[in-house]
């Protein structure tokens, strides 16, 4: 906290910057007088104006930094396109979407829905943080949506080595309709990039 006070009977002008919550601008610095109508000490100001800027930008380059440690790794995947989707609508094609995971993670993320189409293009890309910590594989579901509710096409588990090892991979990946099924619901196009 700085304080400036002005001498005078009548008053006096004080400055205060406490827990960075006072925005402190030129125009602002500019226009502080005292209640007496005398000009401030104006050196005295700016020194301590000067001070807490450097303090708050010091400050603020320490919570960056802290900020970028935090992100060590990223797995960037770019859910391109679906073929041959499972049908599930009667009297429509799917309306699906592609729900996708990691191993330790429990919020998962999806795509748009694209309607009435058994091979839909995505084209979109989701980003997972992995922290410090690399995932072996990537979990994907795939669902037609119904207006109650959702019927499933397929699921698939990618194991994520290869693209550790080459920074990229871009897959085919086959849709089976359950734990340890053997028929091919669909196929989901995948490109999977890492950085490190």
């Amino acid at each position: 906290m700085s304080i400036v006070e002005s001498g005078g009977r009548k008053g006096f002008a004080t400055l205060c910057i406490l827990n960075k919550c006072l925005p402190l601008t030129s125009s602002a610095v500019c226009t502080l007088y005292s209640l007496s109508g005398d000009i401030m000490d104006y050196k005295q100001l700016i020194d301590d104006t000067i001070f807490m800027f450097e303090y708050i930008r010091n400050e603020k380059s320490e919570q960056n930094y802290e900020e970028i440690l935090e992100i060590v790794s990223t797995t960037n995947l770019v859910v391109l396109a679906g073929r041959h989707l499972k049908h599930e609508d009667v009297g429509s094609e799917d309306d699906a979407y592609v729900e996708l995971w990691l191993d330790d993670q429990k919020d998962k993320q999806r795509t748009k829905v694209i309607n009435n189409s058994n091979n839909p293009t995505w084209n979109e890309t989701l980003v997972f943080d992995l922290g410090d910590k690399k995932c072996d594989y990537l979990h994907m579901a795939v669902y037609d949506k119904d207006p109650v509710g959702q019927d499933h096409i397929g699921s698939a588990k990618v194991n994520l080595k290869n693209v550790y090892d080459s920074g990229e991979s871009t897959e085919w990946i086959s849709l089976v309709p359950g734990t340890g099924g053997t028929a091919i619901n669909g196929l989901v196009h995948l490109k999977m990039k890492y950085e490190n």
